[in-house]
Parts: structure tokens; sequence; C-alpha cells
């Protein structure tokens, strides 16, 4: 019985460590779409590309360096990193765009449904969505219809609306994506796959930023101050740290406990940190909207 009880405090230790490693790694994104000097695309790809190759090769020491892995695990690998590339690049385009709050909101809320709502879909055996599940989905779209549209007049920003609903999609593959390998025959072979998978997030990455500076004439690398390389590479580690802890998390914990506290408190402390921090202003409609789609995420994970 003590062995156990301290297994589980020692889960929710790393869950802890593990949620607010995500928060700063938000926090560092969105100071760095915002406040650096990185203004175009392909200097945000190349911010990426460095960040890839940072957890490409801390999980490749993690696991030891390269081991077996099956035609699956490699197609998976590969369709992750597609999907990982297009999430955290339009995701930092998102953060340089538009509000930290409503971006944390929505990628991490419709993410999440993404891959609750696909499951049954895919694999009949997989609980089907219900009827609290579906409220809060209403709740979440009454939250954006208050949140994302502001009462004072201005134009809407259809810039950021493309490109946190483009990270939120395949967000949501990640997750399926992810379902896909843990329910094969591979599924031990996850490490292998997260190789795979951020480096070729990074050769696409790198692909971009030779084609832009050779097609459109960029030169990202003038944009670069030290300060950023540093930021990318710190990302790299919050992210690197925050996939493997979560990917074991997942299988120790139970759903309605583990979704709830990790995307719920990553949602509400980079809440109040784009309050705190960075000085983000809501009126009282958007304050509304962001309480309710904190609520909508605690009924999409099936908590109530």
């Amino acid at each position: 019985m003590g062995k156990l009880l301290l297994r589980l405090n020692m889960n929710f230790f790393i869950l802890t460590i593990s949620t607010l490693v995500s928060v700063a790694n938000t926090i560092l994104l969105n100071s760095t779409g915002k406040k650096s000097g990185l203004k175009s695309t392909s200097a945000k790809v190349m911010f990426n590309c460095i960040m890839f190759a940072v957890i490409f090769v801390g999980i490749l020491i993690y696991n030891g360096g390269l081991s077996a892995a099956s035609s699956y695990t490699i197609i998976c690998g590969i369709t992750y990193g597609v999907c990982a590339a297009i999430t955290y690049v339009t995701s930092l385009l998102s953060y340089a765009t538009g509000p930290m709050n409503f971006t944390v909101l929505i990628m991490y809320c419709l993410g999440l449904l993404i891959p609750t709502v696909a499951g049954p879909w895919i694999w009949p055996d997989n609980n089907p969505v219900t009827v609290i599940q579906w409220c809060g989905v209403a709740v979440l779209i009454l939250s954006l219809i208050l949140g994302i549209k502001s009462s004072d007049g201005k134009k809407f920003n259809f810039k950021w609306l493309f490109f946190v609903l483009t990270a939120t999609v395949t967000n949501g593959g990640l997750g399926i994506i992810q379902q896909a390998h843990q329910r094969s025959n591979g599924r031990s072979e996850i490490n292998m796959m997260l190789i795979i998978a951020f480096f070729t997030a990074m050769i696409l990455a790198v692909i971009y930023v030779m084609l832009s500076s050779r097609l459109l004439g960029d030169r990202p690398k003038k944009e670069f101050k030290r300060i950023d390389y540093s930021a990318a590479i710190g990302s790299g580690v919050c992210i690197g740290f925050a996939n493997v802890a979560n990917l074991y998390l997942s299988g120790v914990l139970p759903a309605v406990i583990f979704f709830p506290m990790c995307n719920g408190g990553l949602v509400i402390l980079s809440t109040l940190a784009s309050l705190f921090i960075f000085k983000e202003k809501l009126n009282f409609r958007q304050s509304v909207g962001l309480f309710l789609g904190i609520i909508s995420l605690f009924l999409i994970c099936g908590i109530f």
C-alpha cells in the first residue's frame, strides 16, 4: 500500500512538473511570437527547426540511440512529424497575431475534442461521446462567440483564426496518431516513433527555409539574435520533456484525472500568465467567454 501511494505521489509530481513546463513553453512561444525580432514566416520556421532538432536529439539520447522500428511505427512517425511541423509553426504564428489566452483555449479544448469524437468512429470499441461532452462542445462554441469577437468595434483578425484553427486541427491529428500507434503491436516503439517524427519535422522545416531563401530571397538567419537561439533551444527542451512525460502518464493515470489536470492546468495557468505577465486585457464579455471555455474543457474531458 505504501509503495502504491508513493508511486501515485510520484506520478502526480511528474504531472505537475509537466504542466508547469508546458506553461513555461507557452509563455516562451508567446514572447517569441510577439516581442522577438523574428518577423518573417521563414524566421519562425527556422525557430521551429532548431526546436525540432533539440527534441530529436533529446529523445534520441533518452532512448539510448536508435532501435528497431516496424514499418507501421515508421509510417506513424512520418505522419506525426508532418502534423507536428504544421502544429508548432502555426501555433507560433497564432501567438504572434492573436491573444495568448484564447489561442491556448482553442488549441487545447478543440484539439482534445478531435480525438475524443474521432475515436469511436475509427475504433468502435472506444467509449462513445457522451451527452455531457456534447454539452461541453456547445459551451465551447458559446465561449468562442463571446470571446474572439471584441465588443469595441475592432475588425476581427481572420489571419489569427486561420492559424489557430490550423494548429488545432493538426494538434488533434497528433492525438489520433498517438491512439493509432498505441493500439498497434508496435506500441512499445513509441520513443522511436517520436524520434522519426521530429526528424521528419526538422527536415520539412529545413526544406521550407531553403526554398524561401532561394525563391523569395528571405534571410531568416539575419533576424536571429542570441536570445532567439536560446528561446528555441529552451522550447525544444520543454516540448521534449512534456512529450515523454505525458506519454508515460497517459498510460499510468486514469484519463478522467490526466486530461483535465494536464489540459485544464495548462489553460488556466496560461490564462493567468497572459493577464499578469503579458498584460492582455479582457472586457466583461471576453472574461465570461474565457470562463465558459475553461468549464467546457472539463465537460469535454468527462470529469462531471
